[in-house]
């Protein structure tokens, strides 16, 4: 490729860089959020994994544009050797090995982006039994991406004719055949990786209206597909048109905006409160880290959402016993299935109804799960009589010291109604 057309040149530099500025800008609004919520020393893998991936999308996105306004590269018709200079020759060996640059920064941008998805899909799935199809598909992932490189390093022999003038090989100017390896495990993986949080969706105690959202949240993952699909379409059908180039931006660039949207989705319905009522999700600290769980807890049972945590009510007479319950605590993960990253699910519980609606949001098996370290504190208000039940000890083993039980416990309220 070569001599590119002025107006391709133009259209490439305003799509790519627009393009790009959008991702970079969710990118740091990713970051923002989730320090906005963790706290900055408690940004997790997937956080430092986009910040890698913003790193590949910016090389990717210079390298294109680089290679479209500079002399080409070692993709031409043979006939035209002949007439190149000296000159042409080396523009054409230096923008070679920009393309390979740019080859390695697309697979990786696209992979580093995956792998930040399945981090979030792994905490989401905590203690679940889909947690072990996630972790099957991210064995998939990565010996997805480790045949691409081994395909990218191997297609071509000697590796040096990938800038080579002429090519020792057509597949080391057209790259076809690692083409078709890394669109096979690139959109098989993109296909798989939807049939994750869909089915946990639609078992969400939530109403359909905000299923439906959540689901349209987490499908964006067909555009990607979709990018992928259309990249190798141009890629491969003809091998002189430089139009594999945009759809490599754009495939790049979705795939960006599509792994950070459900981590920005929270911060958004922060600031614009009228979303509530179309998406769920769960209120939770952000400056410390923390979430207050504020109960209280009689024989009639009423429930709602309300302040930063989960505040259930019961009648403010005086002559029914009560117990005021507050539990405070740091999560080592902040995320659990009924948040789906954060996002609030309301749930609506009255009487016995409630409770049960309670106790599948607490269950780790195909319920909600969130494992917490807390502190607890409990005080008997009005006559004696109320029953408490005893923290059963869920993992670990229980310590005792200075006064206090610690260890990773769980209660079951229903029990005692």
């Amino acid at each position: 490729m070569g001599d590119f057309d002025p107006g391709f040149v133009r259209t490439l530099a305003v799509q790519s860089w627009s393009m790009y500025g959008v991702g970079m800008f969710l990118i740091l609004l990713r970051i923002y959020a989730r320090i906005h919520r963790l706290g900055f020393k408690s940004l997790q893998l997937d956080d430092y994994g986009m910040v890698l991936a913003g790193c590949f999308y910016t090389i990717l996105i210079v390298c294109l544009n680089v290679i479209c306004g500079g002399g080409g590269s070692n993709l031409y018709p043979p006939e035209d050797f002949e007439s190149f200079t000296p000159q042409n020759i080396q523009d054409r060996i230096h923008g070679s090995k920009i393309v390979v640059v740019s080859e390695q920064a697309m697979l990786n941008v696209i992979y580093t982006a995956k792998a930040c998805v399945l981090v979030m899909y792994t905490r989401l799935t905590l203690n679940l039994a889909t947690q072990r199809l996630v972790t099957h598909l991210a064995i998939y992932v990565f010996l997805g991406w480790l045949g691409t490189e081994i395909a990218f390093f191997s297609t071509c022999r000697p590796f040096s004719g990938y800038w080579a003038m002429p090519p020792p090989s057509p597949q080391c100017a057209t790259l076809e055949h690692y083409a078709i390896i890394q669109g096979s495990f690139n959109i098989t993986s993109d296909i798989l990786m939807l049939f994750i949080p869909l089915p946990l969706i639609t078992r969400l105690s939530v109403p359909w209206r905000q299923k439906t959202v959540l689901m349209v949240v987490f499908s964006m993952g067909t555009f990607v597909i979709i990018a992928a699909v259309l990249t190798k379409v141009f890629n491969l059908t003809d091998i002189w048109d430089p139009s594999y180039m945009l759809w490599y931006t754009r495939e790049a660039s979705v795939a960006i905006y599509v792994s950070n949207i459900p981590l920005i989705w929270p911060l958004v319905r922060e600031h614009i409160p009228a979303l509530k009522r179309f998406t769920p999700g769960q209120k939770s600290s952000s400056k410390e880290n923390m979430y207050a769980l504020n109960s209280r807890l009689t024989r009639r049972a009423s429930a709602g959402l309300k302040g930063k945590g989960i505040r259930i009510n019961d009648s403010e007479s005086d002559d029914k016993p009560r117990v005021t319950t507050t539990i405070q605590g740091k999560g080592d993960s902040s995320e659990d299935l009924s948040s789906l990253e954060g996002m609030e699910v309301d749930v609506e519980m009255g009487g016995e109804k409630g409770w049960n609606q309670l106790t599948v949001l607490g269950d780790g098996g195909n319920g909600i799960h969130m494992s917490t370290t807390v502190q607890i504190s409990e005080e008997v208000v009005g006559r004696r009589g109320v029953l408490v039940p005893e923290p059963v000890l869920v993992r670990g083993r229980e310590e005792e010291g200075d006064g206090e039980r610690r260890g990773e416990f769980t209660w079951d309220f229903a029990k005692v109604r």
